[in-house]
């Protein structure tokens, strides 16, 4: 319950609710009078609303761009096991059958399958069922992707946490009963320093093993018209930066 409550103040936050529950609040100050007030949030909350569809204003808004680091090859730090972090379910997939990952998911347990070939080193899954919803756990689900698909053995599976804070900590619990200190963490370019942190805390040493690096866009003409991608960009920043104050 605790979880639902914080992801239900953040899509509160988050556009495109933020701007349109300014834009209400707007109206209900101007019918009570407020008017110069009610106004100004209304003319605020429609310049939010145009600004976080924009890819152009995402460009902007993330500036200076995260560091992404030159290719890396082998041989690579020394570490003693792969984590990876679950990135959401494709819920009651027809075509599958039932739930299995989505896009970010995919695109993890697919690095985490190419670190393996390269060093061989056990793998750790973790991600739970955010909510109760869905039948299988994310990190049941990835296992099952990297044994049948990429025919790669996973070691642990950690299926009960819903955020990057309980991902740390009940990996690392899992980790440290095996004497593993050091570890590759698969998640996000966007994500992989906020999720760092938290399994340093944990007491794991960690190397970033990062993937899907969000870059900025071409400034184009199409960057400054409203688009769901713009909307779904605006929404990522805005999202690790409350994740930041609170790790969602």
């Amino acid at each position: 319950m605790d979880h639902l409550i914080i992801r239900i103040i953040s899509e509160l936050l988050l556009p495109p609710f933020s701007p349109f529950g300014l834009l209400l609040l707007g109206f209900v100050l101007y019918a009570k009078n407020w008017k110069r007030t009610g106004s100004s949030l209304a003319v605020v909350a429609c310049g939010g609303m145009i600004a976080f569809s924009l890819v152009g204003f995402d460009n902007f808004a993330r500036s200076p761009w995260p560091q992404v680091p030159e290719r890396i090859a082998l041989p690579y730090p020394r570490a003693e096991a792969i984590v990876v972090l679950g990135a959401g379910r494709y819920l009651q997939a027809p075509e599958y059958d039932g739930d299995t990952a989505a896009a970010g998911s995919l695109e993890r347990v697919r690095y985490a399958a190419k670190l393996y070939r390269e060093t061989g080193l056990p793998i750790l899954v973790s991600g739970g069922r955010p909510g109760d919803i869905g039948t299988r756990s994310e990190a049941e689900i990835m296992q099952d992707i990297l044994e049948q698909e990429f025919h790669v053995p996973v070691r642990w599976v950690e299926p009960d946490s819903e955020d990057t804070q309980q991902n740390a900590e009940r990996s690392a619990a899992l980790l440290r009963a095996e004497g593993v200190t050091c570890i590759y963490l698969v998640t996000h370019g966007f994500h992989i320093d906020r999720a760092a942190a938290q399994f340093h805390k944990h007491g794991l040493e960690v190397v970033p093993m990062a993937t899907g690096f969000v870059r900025p866009q071409p400034d184009t003409v199409l960057s400054w018209l409203p688009s769901f991608e713009g909307v779904a960009r605006n929404r990522g920043w805005i999202y690790e930066t409350l994740a930041g104050l609170k790790p969602f």
